[in-house]
């Protein structure tokens, strides 16, 4: 691995590597303490300090091993990571309430090394070039260490978000350029892997290749698999790989406990089909009863993990099955903590405690990276585009209520009929994720001259790549007129509502 990316906790750890990967090159992810065990056997052409949740200052803030400042290779600190730098050189970090930065933010830097091609100075009119970036900080640099100098700032000047050693090629940036909204983020990393001399050596097939010979060692001879599939991007491309590897020692199912589409049976085994396989439907609604009276989404998200399992369990240990392959990708384990020292933000089905050994052949990649593995094995594109649904699917669509059969119905029949407005509207390609959900909060209304008295729904279209961040899409205003009349049409539907917030501050899913 040609870039080592120390992880001090941060929510976009795995984005960073998922960037330059998209730059065509490959990296490690250690948390500090296994670095200078790494840094003993090998020498990366360039190290990137991650972001984090902590401040620099904390007794218990994640510290890399200063050894690292030995090295003579390139080092990038992010947010937290510059942080690290200033205070190891000898400045001062503290949290500054008038410079706190969440979200979109304007920056202007000196367009030299790393920033090179990054708009700087003034237009014709004398007004100030700016780019867009992504901030996400509470400390901010007080004191400068006395070998660096600033060489951008955001918040109209106020805060000082780019700082170069003078002599050594040690850089640190207060906003994060792994995020898509970082206007110039890929042109800022390709810029560092420059500097580093790093060499393409990433490729979907590459990946695919590496999957084959993974399974292929962490699978005994004659033992049997079973991969959970749901008809996705992710368990199908796996489904795809995996059937050349694993012959008929792989077994696909899918379970429906009450909480699919419509519809999405006989679409996952289509699905299932492109992959040269057979889906087998585990039905097993009762199991998943006791969410009838669950009312709080992680509880929801907890039980339906536990059956899940249960589940699964059951069913290899008629068939003399061992092993269980998922296709959970990165956003899956950052939002469940289990990266670093990373926040726990919710609970994903697929990532928890079983008697069955699990693998997971696509947890460092991001969806687009998996769409593009789709691509290249020659998947259909009703598949490789295929909008992403949550494992607890319809469960968490009914918000803030318990998920009993009436609303489900509901929710199913809505998320119908805007899908199929959606579609006919030819806004699919627009969309990354579409999420239409009940709320649980009762509101009054007026139908036919006589008082009723429904829930809401909402309607929330985001568009993203990596699904760790999004923006909201808003939908046209005829789009939106159509989808009110039609699910107010439902004697049990109120209002109509309509999310565009962005992630963050909030999640996709609203459970």
């Amino acid at each position: 691995m040609q870039i080592l990316i120390i992880d001090l906790g941060s929510q976009y750890t795995l984005l960073i590597g998922r960037r330059l990967r998209e730059l065509g090159v490959r990296s490690l992810i250690l948390p500090p303490r296994e670095v200078e065990e790494y840094l003993a056997k090998e020498t990366p052409r360039g190290i990137i300090l991650s972001g984090g949740a902590a401040s620099i200052y904390d007794s218990d803030s994640p510290q890399p091993p200063e050894n690292i400042l030995k090295l003579n290779v390139p080092i990038l600190g992010i947010c937290l990571g510059m942080h690290w730098l200033v205070q190891v050189f000898g400045g001062e970090i503290r949290r500054e309430e008038t410079l706190i930065e969440y979200g979109p933010a304007q920056f202007s830097g000196s367009p030299t090394g790393l920033l090179e091609g990054v708009p700087w100075g003034y237009d014709l009119r004398n007004v100030p070039k700016y780019s867009t970036i992504w901030a996400s900080h509470g400390d901010s640099v007080r004191v400068m260490p006395l070998w660096f100098d600033d060489i951008g700032e955001s918040g109209d000047g106020r805060t000082i978000a780019a700082i170069r050693h003078k002599e050594r090629p040690i850089w640190g940036l207060q906003f994060h350029p792994e995020v898509e909204q970082t206007e110039y983020g890929p042109r800022i990393l390709k810029n560092f892997l420059d500097i580093c001399g790093a060499v393409p050596d990433w490729s979907a097939q590459n990946v695919i290749a590496e999957i084959r010979e993974e399974i292929s060692a962490k699978v005994p001879r004659n033992a049997n698999c079973l991969l959970a599939y749901s008809g996705g991007v992710d368990s199908t491309i796996l489904a795809s790989i995996l059937k050349l590897v694993l012959g008929e020692r792989l077994t696909l199912v899918t379970i429906d406990g009450g909480q699919l589409r419509e519809g999405e049976l006989e679409e996952i085994q289509e699905n299932a089909k492109s992959a040269g396989s057979n889906a087998e439907i585990i039905s097993n609604p009762t199991a998943f009863r006791r969410i009838e009276l669950l009312a709080d989404a992680e509880e929801k998200r907890a039980h339906f993990q536990e059956t899940y399992f249960a589940t699964l369990e059951e069913y290899s240990a008629r068939r003399g099955i061992e092993l269980l392959i998922q296709g959970t990708l990165a956003p899956d384990i950052i939002e469940s903590g289990k990266v670093g020292e990373a926040a726990h933000i919710k609970t994903h089905h697929n990532l928890g405690n079983s008697r069955l050994k699990q693998l997971h052949p696509l947890r460092a990649l991001f969806k687009d990276e998996v769409r593009d593995l789709a691509r290249a094995l020659g998947l259909p594109e009703k598949v490789s585009e295929r909008m992403p649904f949550p494992g607890p699917g319809l469960f968490c669509r009914v918000v803030g209520l318990p998920a009993t059969e009436e609303r489900l119905g509901i929710v199913r029949w809505a998320d119908r009929e805007v899908s199929h407005i959606i579609k006919e509207a030819q806004l699919e390609r627009k969309i990354s994720q579409l999420v239409v959900a009940l709320i649980g909060a009762k509101t009054v209304g007026v139908k036919g001259d006589g008082r009723s008295y429904g829930y809401p729904i909402v309607v929330r279209a985001v568009r993203t790549s990596d699904f760790m961040t999004a923006w909201g899409v808003e939908l046209p205003s005829q789009v939106r007129r159509e989808i009110i009349r039609t699910l107010t049409t439902h004697p049990a539907v109120t209002r109509v509502w309509f999310d565009e917030t962005s992630k963050p501050p909030a999640t996709i899913e609203l459970e």
